[in-house]
């Protein structure tokens, strides 16, 4: 059959989270700078992918693909490389993606045309790079971060409700940056069950948490019902500002020079692991 895979924002009058859920493949998008590390154009980007990855997440996706490494005329411009772009690539794993789909990459229709097509002037060039022949390691490396990645679960400790606006992003403003989290919308409010304690998602991923939104946002009635019903079962939600109280986190990055991320994961055999990042690499 057909698989449906869509990069589920923009500039639209909508809820992110609504078709977010209806695609097979959510994807996010990423772009490479012409030096190691993140580019100026990244914060949009890291938004949009916590969004994405919060509705595989949440409604059992196991693959969030990612557009990446797309280079523009002023960064790529040929010149780009693993040492360039990998640490990018380990950041946004850290924020959820766990396929890359480089861009333009097999959409060569003349392999003897070198150095290759590009998509006018965006994209990074792979297999007609220089490098590409020495390739393999980097390759194998980034092979095995996306089958370790989309083994397992997720094992967040915040759930963030984003109200019942439109246009909605799909990612909360000011979300916790020490404890990792996805986020929904109406739908997803009422998917959510609670099991000792805890929220439980449609794909069996667990929260300590519900932070709902900051006041002022719209809640509607059938949403604050689900609420009631959430706190009736033992997991009311929380304020943003309380959203950390009371909670230790699992991973503490000490004595760092640069922001770390860790991304954790449960598997199947009761095996935690933890993909963990430095966006200055």
């Amino acid at each position: 059959g057909v698989v449906f895979k869509v990069e589920p924002y923009g500039n639209s009058p909508a809820d992110d989270t609504l078709y977010a859920r209806r695609c097979h493949v959510p994807m996010m998008e990423f772009w490479a700078g012409a030096e190691p590390g993140l580019s100026s154009d990244m914060a949009n980007h890291l938004r949009n992918a916590k969004a994405v990855a919060s509705a595989a997440h949440f409604w059992g996706r196991p693959v969030v693909a990612a557009e990446a490494f797309t280079g523009h005329n002023k960064a790529a411009r040929w010149i780009q490389h693993p040492y360039l772009i990998k640490g990018v690539g380990d950041w946004f794993y850290a924020h959820g993606a766990n396929r890359m789909v480089w861009n333009h990459f097999t959409h060569q229709p003349y392999p003897n045309a070198l150095p290759g097509i590009a998509l006018g002037p965006y994209g990074t060039m792979f297999a007609a790079a220089p490098w590409w022949p020495f390739a393999k390691p980097w390759v194998r490396y980034e092979s095995r971060c996306q089958a370790m990645l989309q083994a397992g679960r997720f094992a967040p400790d915040l759930l963030y409700y984003l109200g019942d606006e439109a246009p909605q992003s799909g990612c909360p403003e000011g979300a916790s940056a020490r404890f990792d989290w996805d986020a929904i919308g109406r739908e997803g409010l009422a998917a959510l069950k609670v099991s000792g304690g805890r929220l439980v998602a449609p794909s069996g991923v667990t929260y300590a948490r519900l932070v709902l939104p900051p006041a002022g946002k719209r809640i509607l009635p059938e949403s604050a019902r689900e609420i009631a019903r959430l706190k009736a079962a033992g997991a009311g939600g929380v304020a943003a500002e309380a959203a950390e109280r009371g909670l230790e986190p699992d991973f503490v990055a000490r004595e760092v020079a640069a922001p770390v991320r860790a991304h954790h994961r449960i598997y199947s055999d009761g095996v935690e692991g933890y993909f963990v990042a430095s966006s200055a690499t």
